[in-house]
């Protein structure tokens, strides 16, 4: 049986996020794996060299997350497929449930073309559906443009903000009431009036209740 928010889900769980900062990134990815481990779930940690540092910081070297270098698993879109599908199999293979595996997909915040990377983002629920996977992709919103970020949330099956909260691509209380969190996160930390960016979240908020009951 698969855990987590995959449980009675079908092949893929593409799941993305969002962080700003090193804490974030590990209040994201830290649950994930540790949940994995607990669970008895083939685990691992698929980033490049500062991220990688940052996980292994808090997982040793027994801990059960198993480590592949993200940087050299993703030098090109195809052979990234390749070698994801081949330890998918291999995991099948050994009578897994459920395979977790966070890592963070190339992009021009770090210098490389995002259009092949795109199609990754988007060929992934179609090339891995075949697997027990839960995939989670953070993006770093301090690197990754806007246009980016906006395409990894309509191509993930769910994405998530560094607190937890989980957004879903179809209309509904969760995402009314993921945007009335952070509103009250803006009210708390940069006042009522204060924040642009209070006004943008309260009209997302109008936004998603509305369409969410023309859609009912």
């Amino acid at each position: 049986m698969r855990s987590g928010p995959a449980l009675g889900h079908s092949g893929l769980f593409h799941e993305a996020a969002f962080y700003g900062s090193d804490d974030e990134f590990l209040a994201v990815v830290v649950p994930f794996l540790r949940d994995g481990v607990a669970a008895g779930e083939p685990t691992v940690s698929l980033f490049g060299p500062h991220n990688q540092r940052l996980v292994r910081s808090v997982f040793g070297p027994d801990s059960g997350v198993e480590f592949i270098d993200g940087g050299r698993h993703y030098l090109r879109p195809a052979s990234a497929i390749r070698r994801h599908r081949d330890m998918l199999t291999r995991y099948v293979d050994a009578g897994a449930v459920q395979i977790r595996i966070a890592g963070d997909v190339p992009h021009p915040g770090v210098g490389v073309p995002w259009e092949w990377w795109a199609r990754y983002e988007s060929a992934v629920n179609e090339v891995y559906d075949e697997f027990p996977m839960y995939g989670l992709c953070p993006y770093d919103t301090r690197t990754a443009p806007r246009e980016i970020l906006d395409d990894v949330q309509r191509t993930a099956t769910r994405s998530r903000l560094a607190g937890g909260c989980r957004l879903c691509r179809t209309w509904g209380w969760d995402t009314i009431a993921c945007g009335m969190l952070v509103l009250m996160d803006l009210l708390v930390t940069d006042g009522f009036f204060s924040s642009l960016a209070f006004w943008g979240s309260f009209a997302w908020c109008l936004i998603c209740l509305v369409v969410w009951v023309r859609a009912g």
